[in-house]
């Protein structure tokens, strides 16, 4: 009786060995990394008062793009992007914009859109090592250009929109470089509301994406009713454009006697004005 006791014991013995044996613990090679975002010097996903629509966010490993994300605001995870990243070295970008029919290339790393708007970008090396999850703040700088169009006449019966026609317009970012891409020549239209009619002083802004430096343009800029005739014309040569810069031109379109003026404006806020 008492044999059969310990055998009993060794048997329940082995098997809870056996057990401990077969549960493999499988070591941490990854962690998961919050972003906190500042735009234009305001903590959160806005500038200026208006919240960006939309966010992407690319890890790239050894050159090679891993995973990426596109984040709107009425997702949970808007208000606290993450990315699980593995230990190693990464090279992180970052897109923050308001525009309108984005359309990305994962093989030329570029996003553009149909309606620019504004946006911002950065990019930054990250190493990843053992350790808990963290929270890590990430600084974005503006990368579109604004051109902002002040009629001072009146505006007549009749009209219906303000066309605006650069020569050369940038419609989209390489995420991977932050450089300003997609380069054509279209013409913006804004429809004007009819509570304009009569009054002076109408502005319309149209955005671009750009690079850090300088460059210009020919800017046309026409009103015109609803069948399409042309009533108010005028065309600037070399206008010059920046990002995170406002380009302001103000004058009559409609009496127009060819004086327009021109204001820039590096804090976006207050533009660069000019005259026609």
């Amino acid at each position: 009786m008492k044999k059969s006791v310990l055998l009993g014991a060794a048997v329940i013995l082995m098997g809870c060995t056996a057990n401990v044996e077969d549960v493999a613990v499988e070591p941490q090679v990854a962690k998961t990394i919050t972003f906190d975002f500042v735009t234009n010097a305001t903590r959160g996903l806005s500038a200026n008062g208006s919240e960006m629509t939309d966010l992407y966010m690319y890890d790239a490993v050894d050159g090679d793009y891993s995973q990426s994300q596109h984040l709107t605001p009425s997702m949970s995870s808007w208000d606290a992007p993450q990315m699980t990243l593995g230990y190693g070295s990464h090279h992180l970008q970052f897109v923050a914009s308001r525009g309108t029919g984005a359309v990305e290339d994962d093989e030329s790393h570029t996003i553009t859109w149909t309606k620019p708007s504004d946006t911002f970008w950065t990019s930054m090396p990250m190493e990843i090592s053992e350790g808990g999850n963290e929270t890590v703040s990430v600084v974005l700088q503006r990368v579109a250009t604004r051109m902002r169009v002040t009629i001072t006449d009146a505006v007549p019966v009749g009209a219906t929109q303000i066309v605006i026609t650069p020569t050369t317009w940038y419609y989209g970012i390489n995420y991977a470089t932050g450089a300003a891409c997609d380069p054509r020549s279209e013409a913006r239209a804004i429809d004007i509301p009819s509570s304009y009619i009569g009054k002076t002083g109408m502005s319309v802004s149209i955005f671009g994406m750009s690079d850090a430096y300088e460059w210009t343009t020919d800017v046309t800029i026409e009103a015109k009713n609803a069948d399409g005739d042309i009533l108010g014309r005028v065309v600037l040569s070399d206008v010059p454009f920046k990002r995170n810069r406002t380009t302001e031109y103000s004058g009559a379109l409609f009496t127009n006697n060819g004086t327009f003026s021109i204001t820039l404006d590096d804090e976006w806020d207050e533009p660069y004005q000019s005259e026609w």
